[in-house]
């Protein structure tokens, strides 16, 4: 592959200042980035999938970054299609900042995937939400077999131009340089094929899906036929065989998986949940317990640790693992559903005061929870304040002292907390709610609209609507 460009509009020193500044002091120092699909040009029809490879690749990379967050791509489709923008291909540097301000994020990537001359050229650029100019510019290009290796370039440099964490450069070798466009296409089917799946355990819909599971297995086996070392297809053939509830075979197949990409939490994840189903509950918190050391950030891992712990009888220890997890990646539902029936349920309190006691440092993040379900939202601020200040890129104890901002008549500090919280979790409906009330009544008609639109689509339970199009209404003068 050859590299063709690599220029950046500003240095990473100020991208940094600039972060640091809007994010400084207590608060969280996370980096939102939203990534949109790549328009594809002058592509084949039947491999215009490389435009979400790419964005899919680039989100990968930068989510094993501690100091990003980035915004799960469904939901960037989900906003696109409530803005009326059919396809990434009207994502510009205008639009990129209207929705970069809808989903909470500082940074927007968007790019083209093109076939020039037989080989492919690739270009990101890089925006700014908060300054609506563009930070910088990434573009690679090289063989259609080494897509893989324009993948890894156009990571490197992005990750470079947001001064992101050196090791994002250096670690990472692949087992396998050179792909074909039909296996690497046969890896996004595969990925299709784990929709629906749990992040851990068995699928409970699983006898159903047997015949994906066995379609699947005969493509991972072609993989592996073409690229013994492939460890990516190695991981597939595991999960699906684990699925198949072939228990032995999986294990063996993942530890194959592991010697291939050893750095993956997957093939740890893997490992872990097929322990668990195997009854081996003391060798699958072992394996969570050093996964979440060698890669704190991934809050899947943390999720699989609670769940275990739980079944394992260590309730108030798994409050700890979930709070973990959504401080990491707050639209982890199974996390947040699992954390709800513990903090909510009658013996809510019984675990709070454990927690309080053992870890002291999770109470009152763990507090904000149980008072957001049981709508106690009275004397919040200070449980809030301190959640805040011991779990900084955790959602709740921004979205908590918002609310008590707002019964205060704080208007721009409730609004300043509630932007916090959103961008640490932009599928969280009620703060789409709040953020839109509080610019309507600053007559920002459109804006506060939109988010209105969101927690309309978004909330799971309304009996507000007829108020909040009042209010819509009320904003337009009409």
């Amino acid at each position: 592959m050859k590299r063709s460009q690599y220029s950046f509009f500003v240095a990473a020193l100020f991208l940094g200042a600039v972060v640091h500044h809007a994010f400084g002091g207590p608060e969280s120092s996370l980096l939102t980035v939203a990534v949109a699909e790549f328009q594809t040009r002058g592509i084949a029809a039947d491999q215009t999938w490389l435009g979400k490879s790419f964005a899919d690749a680039l989100i990968t990379r930068l989510s094993k970054a501690r100091t990003v967050r980035v915004v799960e791509r469904e939901f960037l489709e989900q906003i696109l299609n409530e803005l009326r923008l059919q396809s990434s291909a009207l994502v510009d540097e205008k639009s990129a900042v209207q929705l970069g301000r809808l989903l909470g994020a500082r940074i927007f990537v968007f790019g083209t995937v093109s076939s020039v001359d037989g080989e492919v050229v690739v270009r990101a650029r890089i925006v700014s939400v908060e300054r609506g100019e563009v930070l910088g510019v990434a573009e690679a290009t090289g063989r259609r077999g080494d897509i893989l290796g324009i993948q890894r370039e156009i990571g490197l440099q992005v990750s470079s131009s947001l001064a992101l964490d050196a090791a994002l450069s250096n670690t990472f070798t692949p087992e396998v340089t050179e792909i074909s466009i039909a296996t690497l296409n046969d890896l996004d089917r595969l990925r299709l094929l784990c929709s629906g799946l749990p992040v851990f355990g068995l699928d409970p819909g699983r006898a159903r899906r047997r015949a994906d599971y066995q379609s699947a297995l005969l493509i991972c086996d072609k993989a592996i036929e073409l690229y013994p070392r492939l460890g990516a297809a190695h991981y597939y053939r595991a999960l699906f065989t684990f699925q198949m509830e072939d228990l032995e075979r999986a294990l063996a197949e993942s530890q194959v998986a592991q010697s291939l990409t050893p750095d993956d939490p997957d093939n740890l994840l893997l490992e872990s949940a097929i322990l668990y189903a195997m009854k081996k509950k003391a060798e699958g918190i072992g394996v969570l317990r050093e996964a979440t050391m060698r890669t704190p950030q991934d809050a899947r891992l943390w999720y699989a640790l609670g769940k275990i712990l739980g079944a394992n009888g260590q309730e108030a220890e798994a409050v700890t693992a979930y709070l973990k997890a959504l401080e990491h990646t707050p639209a982890l539902l199974e996390a947040e559903t699992n954390l709800r029936a513990l903090l909510r349920g009658p013996q809510g309190l019984v675990l709070l005061t454990e927690v309080d006691s053992q870890w002291p440092l999770y109470s009152n993040a763990a507090r904000c929870f149980r008072m957001y379900w049981k709508n106690e939202i009275k004397d919040v601020s200070e449980t809030a304040r301190m959640a805040v200040s011991s779990f900084p890129d955790l959602y709740i104890g921004y979205y908590m002292l918002g609310i008590a901002e707002k019964q205060d008549d704080h208007t721009d500090s409730s609004l300043s907390s509630f932007e916090h919280c959103l961008a640490l979790r932009p599928t969280f409906a009620d703060v789409h709610k709040e953020i839109g009330l509080v610019y309507l009544r600053n007559g920002q008609c459109a804006e506060g609209e939109r988010h209105i639109k969101v927690y309309l689509r978004m909330a799971a339970h309304i009996d507000d609507f007829a108020e909040l199009e009042r209010k819509i209404q009320q904003c337009y003068g009409q």
